[in-house]
């Protein structure tokens, strides 16, 4: 059930602008900046992470996993997801 809705008018809450700190990922990954960000964040695991049914590391895990990157970029890419929002 919904209990809430938020509407960020104006980027008050997250302000996405400047994609340069998930550039050299979309490079890597041969697409476009905004279809990472896409793949990224309309993943499965997006619900499940935002319902607290698993983990940000694992949330993480899912989508290097989706777009056929090392395991171990998995903190890298969130940190660089991360800076997005600064």
């Amino acid at each position: 059930m919904i209990k809430a809705l938020l509407f960020d008018l104006g980027g008050v809450l997250i302000r996405l602008g400047d994609f340069a700190p998930v550039s050299h990922w979309a490079a890597l990954l041969s697409m476009p900046i905004a279809a990472l960000v896409e793949r990224s964040f309309a993943h499965p695991a997006a619900h499940a992470a935002i319902l607290g049914e698993i983990s940000a590391a694992q949330y993480w895990q899912a989508v290097v996993a989706e777009l056929g990157l090392p395991a171990e970029d998995a903190t890298a890419l969130s940190a660089d997801f991360a800076a997005l929002a600064q």
